[in-house]
Parts: C-alpha cells; sequence; structure tokens
C-alpha cells in the first residue's frame, strides 16, 4: 500500500502556459491543497474530470497531466500538484 502525502502548490492557472490547463482540473487540484491521502487517490480524483494521461512523476514529487494541444501543439504536460 502506498503511503499517505501532504498535497500542496496545485497550478496557478495562469503563468503564459501555451494552452490554459482545464478549469476541472484545476479545481480538483486546487481541493487536494493542504490534504493527506495517496498518491493513487489523488490521481483517481483528477482522472474523474480529464480524460488526459494523469500520471505519477516521482522523481520530481509531483502529478502530471498530458493532454492533445490541438492541431498547433501535439501535447501539453502540466505539473497539477506537487507532494511530500
Amino acid at each position: 500500500m502506498s503511503s499517505i502525502k501532504k498535497f500542496y502548490s496545485p497550478h496557478p492557472g495562469h503563468a503564459g502556459a501555451a494552452i490554459p490547463i482545464p478549469a476541472k482540473v484545476k479545481a480538483v487540484a486546487d481541493e487536494l491543497d493542504g490534504q493527506e491521502m495517496t498518491i493513487e487517490e489523488a490521481i483517481t480524483k483528477i482522472e474523474t474530470v480529464t480524460d488526459g494521461e494523469v500520471n505519477d512523476v516521482a522523481n520530481y514529487n509531483y502529478i502530471s497531466l498530458k493532454i492533445s494541444g490541438g492541431e498547433e501543439y501535439a501535447w501539453h504536460l502540466f505539473r497539477v500538484i506537487c507532494y511530500h
């Protein structure tokens, strides 16, 4: 079983990204901020609001979201939320 992690620093939702983080994913990241749970539980919460690929980037302690970037970009990778 995975250990409990504390989640912090949700994506700010702006900062000049080529495409914005989806609003529903941003809302879930904001809800996760300050909560403690397993990484798998957090990923499941994010996956319920997106068709994108949600992954644990364990080397850097964050959860990512990879989505199609439309015609201009093949895909876009977001740092959804960090954990420790």
